[in-house]
Order: C-alpha cells, then structure tokens, then sequence
C-alpha cells in the first residue's frame, strides 16, 4: 500500500502545482488587464487634456479673430472717411482753380486792348538810348 500512497501523493502535489498554476495565471491575467485598463485611462486622460487644450486654442483664436475684424472694420471705416475727405480736397482745389480761372479771364477781359505797334518787346527793353 504504500506505492499508492506516493502515488497519490504525488497526484495531490501534481494538482496542487497545477491549481497554484492556474493560480498564478489568473493573477497574471488580472494584472494585464489592470495594466491594460491604466493604459487606457492614461490615453483617455491625455485625450482630454489635448482637447481642452485645443479648445482654449481656438477661444483665444476666436477671441483674436472678433479683435481683429474690429480693427479692421475701423481702420476701413478711416480709409473710407479720408478717401471721401480727399475727394472733397481734389473737388474744392478744382472749384478754386475753376473760379481762379474765371477771374483771370474776366481780368483779362476788361484790360484795355494795347494797339499794336512795329517795335518789337527787345526794342522796348532797350529804351531810346541805347
């Protein structure tokens, strides 16, 4: 009898190895899928923190965007107003020119006419004289 107690003493150990095995694969398995999930949560994190990042990004371009179409939205507001002061500029310097014109031609109309005469604007420069 005794050859089966090692027998089944070494079954018993064989099942115990076995079990403390199975064990250890279960434990190794949870621990995987730990591992696992931690990664995924990590990833899951850093995907929230780029989105927010990416988020605040685009809020302050949008911030900036709204500034400068203000600025912009001014200063063509300013481009307009000096063109049309400009404009009023060119129109008032041709009226004065216009009216310059008018007065020298009425001028030149109401001098008295000179007759003619056959010395020439050198001789006249001369004097009698010379």
């Amino acid at each position: 009898m005794p050859k089966k107690g090692k027998k089944a003493a070494k079954k018993s150990q064989a099942k115990a190895a076995l079990t403390e095995l199975r064990l250890q694969q279960e434990a190794s398995a949870r621990e995987e899928q730990r591992l696992y999930e931690e990664a995924i949560k990590a990833r899951e994190d850093h995907l929230t923190a780029s989105e927010a990042a990416l988020q605040k990004r685009e809020d302050g371009v949008g911030a900036r965007e709204a500034e400068l179409s203000q600025k912009f939205e001014a200063l063509d507001a300013e481009v307009v107003l000096r063109a049309r002061s400009g404009v009023a500029a060119a129109e008032a310097r041709e009226a004065a020119t216009q009216k310059l014109g008018a007065v020298r031609e009425e001028r030149a109309m109401q001098r008295p006419v000179w007759k003619s005469t056959s010395i020439s604007g050198a001789q006249r420069r001369r004097g009698p004289d010379d």
